[in-house]
């Protein structure tokens, strides 16, 4: 790829008209998602220089959002992380920040975060869904899926726990229940 942008983010949608939406695929579609990313690149790179948003933990998480979105996993651990030291308890970037722990197969520092988590507030689905992603990167699917299940109770609503649980059942080949 090109060079590299210091905070993308990327909501997972193109800026598409519903009336004009081309074919996926096509040169028109390519270059509207194309120029829709350099836009969002443009609007982070004002933010950062022109209003000086560089520290703002609302911008910081949103970036390290859109490079996990985008798979670029170091850039998103380099946000995540100087993130957790501007602001440990923004719970918009902690699921980031495990997950993209998790993806790049991090254990130590995915064990002190999750140990961390839950000794801070063990009734937090997020702390559990921490521990779960711990156990899954160490091949223990029937822990994390322990752990996983214990964070979906605890908070229904985190997709992330969801789908951390889903794929600790398809590593286990259980694709039924993964379902």
């Amino acid at each position: 790829h090109g060079a590299t942008v210091n905070t993308p983010i990327n909501s997972n949608k193109a800026i598409l008209s519903s009336k004009n939406h081309p074919k996926q695929g096509s040169k028109k579609s390519k270059n509207i998602i194309s120029s829709s990313s350099s836009e969002v690149d443009w609007a982070f790179f004002r933010l950062r220089t022109k209003h000086s948003l560089s520290r703002s933990s609302d911008v910081l998480a949103l970036a390290s959002r859109r490079a996990y979105i985008s798979h670029h996993l170091p850039l998103a651990l380099k946000l995540t992380t100087r993130l957790q030291l501007l602001d440990p308890l923004n719970p918009r970037a902690t699921l980031v920040h495990i997950a993209t722990l998790t993806a790049l197969r991090k254990k130590r520092q995915l064990f002190q975060l999750a140990h961390e988590l839950v000794d801070s507030n063990p009734k937090n689905g997020g702390a559990w869904y921490a521990v779960g992603c711990y156990y899954f990167c160490c091949g223990r699917y029937d822990l994390a899926q322990r752990y996983f299940c214990r964070a979906t109770r605890l908070e229904p609503r985190c997709a992330e726990a969801w789908i951390g649980f889903g794929c600790a059942f398809a590593a286990c080949d259980e694709s039924d229940q993964a379902l």
